[in-house]
């Protein structure tokens, strides 16, 4: 009874059709539960319109979001190549037609190739891997080799960037993913990932390095002829042999399935938790290796001065190989999530996950990310001032470098302070709300939920449950006059 009324109560809530209402069943569908509870904006109220952006931005078709994204990251790529490594590239407008001509084609092709499946992302990126040396042996001299190379490494880079941005938006790993799907994509997600993290950070570096540290464009273009193509084959032989051993016990485990040996889904498990600890520790090392050995190679300490240039270098190369490694590992984690979920249920073992609150979930979350930004601009400010000055005495140098640092703290202390008051503006209605919420589930209906500040969604959610309140109240006061008539029916006829 008390059911089927609240069932009715709440399909015309939900605005289910009458037919259901008339059988009396509680719809708990995905989308009814979401139409209960949907975010409505009121008469006279606006969206803002970043919410906009991003909602039709996620509402877009995968492969649309996937070519935006890829062509995105190439322009960025081409723009960076043509002012750090060949400026002469932008002397002639031919090489930027090409390029855009070259982006178009592939962009008409992304519809052909998606159909292909995995088979047509490796297209595509191979595609684009051709593509760079051959526009940039239309204007340089064939004998000119080192610059051949280095496009042929942008081109590697570019191709690789777009398979895993095809793979991620066209392929994406589904919510339960079979023990098949996941031995056959473990690997190759945490190849791409580690892929995409370093194409991504030396990006970013070379970005640092040309527009802060003013590093010349022929010292740019020898380490890329020199240098890193020798670091980045060690890097990515050293990790993909180090990845192998690594899963091991993970694959073993996925082939055994549910009703495979328990001892080894638990040994399994265990490896599953700290894989990502173990590749960030990895990758950490391989940075700050290959950081140190280029500022060895190109600026050996023989002075006071190059070995302070060089100690500032490699403290700006450690702390940026920090922030790579770490954001590589949260892919890790987000990759070996549904492994470590499946062993838990094969093992019936809890989870070990710590749960944070909102206001600690979003310092660690956002302020770190934003503290090592700060730091990495500190660095890259005092790599320009060393950079421009010239003929500083060192007291000068000292008391120079000393204000840039008294100026860091106050800035981090003004964006930190701000950042905690916004955390906890945010924390706080919702802290009220999960109260409220809280009294609702456990049947005190009388105390009505308070109105709350902040953003649209957590007040939205706040005019949800205070809905869910009184429409609770309204049927049980329904049922209890309900039953008071039926009782005082009963005792009339008898």
């Amino acid at each position: 009874m008390r059911r089927r009324v609240g069932g009715e109560r709440f399909g015309r809530a939900a605005g289910q059709d009458p037919q259901r209402e008339k059988r009396g069943g509680l719809d708990c569908s995905s989308g009814a539960v979401h139409a209960m509870f949907e975010r409505v904006p009121q008469r006279g109220e606006d969206v803002h319109p970043m919410i906009n952006a991003t909602s039709q931005w996620r509402d877009a078709r995968p492969l649309v979001r996937a070519e935006v994204l890829a062509t995105s990251w190439e322009i960025f790529s081409v723009l960076l190549f043509s002012s750090a490594v060949v400026p002469a590239a932008f002397k002639t407008p031919w090489p930027s037609t090409f390029f855009l001509g070259s982006l178009l084609l592939s962009s008409a092709l992304a519809g052909r190739l998606a159909r292909l499946g995995r088979r047509g992302y490796f297209i595509a990126g191979v595609v684009r891997f051709v593509t760079w040396p051959l526009i940039i042996a239309s204007f340089v001299a064939g004998s000119d080799l080192p610059t051949l190379v280095t496009s042929l490494g942008f081109g590697v880079m570019a191709g690789a960037f777009r398979r895993a941005v095809y793979r991620r938006e066209l392929d994406p790993m589904p919510e339960d993913p079979s023990p098949v799907r996941l031995r056959s994509d473990l690997r190759t997600q945490l190849a791409e990932n580690a892929a995409v993290a370093g194409i991504v950070g030396g990006h970013v570096m070379l970005l640092f390095s040309v527009a802060f540290l003013r590093t010349a464009s022929q010292v740019v273009f020898r380490a890329w002829w020199e240098f890193i193509p020798a670091l980045a084959s060690i890097g990515t032989i050293g990790f993909t042999l180090a990845v192998r051993p690594a899963t091991a016990r993970l694959l073993a485990a996925l082939r055994a399935g549910p009703q495979g040996d328990r001892e080894l889904h638990l040994q399994a498990l265990t490896q599953a938790r700290t894989l990502p600890r173990n590749l960030w520790l990895l990758n950490f090392a391989l940075w700050v290796s290959c950081i140190a050995l280029s500022i060895l190679y190109y600026r050996p300490p023989t002075t006071i001065s190059t070995a302070a240039d060089a100690v500032m270098q490699m403290g700006f190369g450690g702390l940026f190989a920090w922030g790579v490694s770490s954001f590589q590992r949260g892919w890790h984690e987000e990759t070996v999530r549904p492994i470590v979920r499946r062993f838990e249920q094969w093992t019936d073992t809890t989870s070990n996950v710590v749960v944070l609150d909102l206001r600690m979930r979003m310092l660690r979350e956002f302020g770190l990310p934003l503290l090592f930004t700060l730091t990495l601009s500190l660095l890259a400010s005092i790599g320009l001032y060393r950079a421009l000055a010239i003929d500083l005495s060192l007291r000068e140098d000292f008391n120079a470098i000393t204000a840039l640092c008294a100026s860091f703290l106050m800035l981090v202390i003004a964006v930190g302070g701000t950042f905690v008051r916004a955390a906890q503006r945010l924390s706080d209605p919702l802290s009220k709300l999960a109260d409220a919420a809280d009294r609702v589930a456990n049947g005190e209906l009388d105390q009505a939920v308070p109105e709350v500040s902040g953003p649209l969604e957590v007040q939205g959610l706040g005019r949800s449950i205070e809905h869910m309140r009184t429409a609770l109240a309204h049927t049980i006061a329904e049922l209890k006059e309900e039953r008071a008539g039926l009782e005082t029916h009963v005792e009339q006829r008898t």
